[in-house]
């Protein structure tokens, strides 16, 4: 959206200049990656017909202008009424035109059941993380929570047409209940227990992954880690409860945690084994030698540690082949060919024992020949066939 788009013409200066400054400086702020799919700028065109959803756009734009003018140390520091900027007594004056108008939405069942209502409210948390981060977030995440409910497809703005409507109704919807996913789980972190309801939105689009696109995501934290910071904080929580602590449910919430911390390592060995595996192809493409030691050390740890969950080991071959593809010392390729024998044994799938013989075939080749650490992504496959090493 540009100050020369036609529909800004309809608009005082003022609106137009926070418009064009949210579009230019707010929406990259909140998203992973900005793009032309950014849907906290997909929204501009519904606010010319929502007076609330244009209020809050020019409460955030104003407030992130105003603080541009502020240092880090001027940050902490109350700002008396008769230090104000304008762009400070704008913020102020729709942020208070933004609260009024959410307050007669949600009074009203045609206004409570708008798109725009729900991103209006879901803007006030960003506006939050711009005035302190200590404000009504909270309030704003469960009123947000119970709008969007209740949503109903719109009737058309004017000045859009269909496709730009939808278009609109279904980016902002997803983003805004993925995000709600990720601050309810987030959030609880570095506040006092139970701040937040322990109600959920009854929508599919939760079960949905959080993240089709990096262009549509808010922080890029992996579901997986939202769902155990949000059973944390859930345990947390019943340490300060009134409810009885029964020797049971003490040793259930052990237990989640426990299992948690056992996936984070499968996770960690995944990860680390992409990262190796990732920085081997950038050395090939770009003719460089990078040692990888640290993280070979690492993945042999996180492997040693799941060795003893019979569960969650038969699920690390892969990252083992890369341990082993990367292992140069002997203790560590001794390591790896017990690994692999009682992967064997717990498993009987004959792939691991045609892993453990092209193991040895390339480190014998490896100690006939020079070679550079890349070779393996190419010899790998030259030994005997295209394997499914998992």
């Amino acid at each position: 959206m540009h100050l020369d788009d036609p529909l800004m013409s309809l608009l005082d200066e003022t609106t137009r200049y926070y418009l064009d400054y949210y579009s230019r400086c707010v929406c990259k702020l909140f998203i992973m990656y900005d793009s032309t799919v950014n849907p906290l700028r997909n929204v501009i065109a519904a606010a010319f017909d929502s007076p609330l959803l244009l209020s809050s756009i020019i409460a955030l734009s104003a407030r992130h202008m105003a603080n541009t003018g502020l240092s880090f140390s001027q940050g902490e520091m109350v700002i008396s009424s008769t230090t104000l900027t304008a762009a400070d007594r704008i913020a102020l004056r729709f942020k208070h035109k933004t609260l009024q108008g959410l307050s007669d939405a949600v009074n009203n069942p045609t206004l409570r059941a708008l798109d725009t209502t729900a991103t209006s409210a879901f803007l006030l948390m960003f506006l939050d993380l711009l005035e302190s981060g200590s404000g009504t977030w909270n309030i704003h995440l469960e009123g947000v929570k119970k709008i969007i409910t209740q949503i109903e497809p719109p009737t058309k703005p004017k000045g859009t047409t269909q496709g730009d409507l939808n278009s609109y109704i279904i980016s902002i919807r997803d983003f805004i209940t993925r995000q709600i996913y990720v601050i309810e789980n987030l959030g609880p972190t570095y506040t006092n227990p139970k701040i937040l309801s322990n109600t959920s939105i009854p929508l599919q689009a939760v079960k949905r992954p959080l993240q089709k696109k990096l262009e549509h995501s808010y922080l890029g934290c992996p579901e997986y880690i939202l769902d155990a910071l949000g059973t944390f904080s859930s345990c947390r929580d019943f340490l300060v409860s009134s409810q009885p602590k029964s020797e049971v449910s003490l040793d259930t919430r052990i237990q989640k945690v426990h299992y948690i911390q056992e996936l984070s390592k499968l996770a960690e060995s995944y990860k680390l084994g992409a990262q190796i595996y990732g920085r081997r192809i950038l050395d090939a493409l770009i003719g460089e030698e990078t040692t990888q030691d640290h993280l070979v050390r690492r993945l042999i740890g996180v492997i040693h540690e799941l060795k003893s969950d019979a569960n969650l080991f038969k699920c690390i071959l892969w990252p083992m082949v890369i341990a082993g593809l990367e292992s140069h010392q002997e203790m560590h390729r001794e390591f790896i060919s017990s690994c692999l024998e009682k992967f064997w044994l717990e498993t009987r799938c004959l792939n691991v024992v045609n892993t453990g013989t092209i193991l040895r075939k390339l480190w014998q080749w490896e100690e006939r020949e020079v070679s550079t650490p890349t070779h393996w992504i190419f010899r790998i496959g030259q030994l005997g066939g295209d394997w499914l090493l998992v």
